[in-house]
């Protein structure tokens, strides 16, 4: 299989999960009474101006969603450069596999 394929299926991939981590993150009820205690602490304890620990926590779950969805064009860009140019993305695809299998 080519390397534009590949990237190509990533992309698509990414688009899918971001969409079910979006969706997943946002209508999750905790099962269990003291899952819900746990939210609503989250949602009652206000720092700063009007913040909350579960604002922050819906806030990551939303920036992970974008960073898929960047993720998503990279891939699809990189697919596209690799039918173009393919010794254009060796050390790129590299670097990016590197960042993307270390974790955050």
């Amino acid at each position: 299989m080519k390397p534009a394929v590949l990237y190509r299926i990533a992309s698509v991939l990414f688009v899918i999960f971001a969409a079910g981590h979006t969706f997943g993150f946002l209508s999750f009820k905790p099962p269990t009474a003291e899952g819900l205690a746990v939210r609503d602490a989250m949602n009652s304890v206000h720092f700063g101006a009007n913040m909350s620990y579960g604002g922050v926590y819906i806030g990551f779950g939303l920036y992970i969603s974008v960073y898929l969805l960047f993720s998503a064009y990279i891939a699809w860009h990189l697919g596209g450069l690799a039918g173009r140019l393919p010794q254009a993305i060796g050390a790129l695809a590299r670097f990016s596999h590197a960042v993307s299998s270390r974790g955050a």
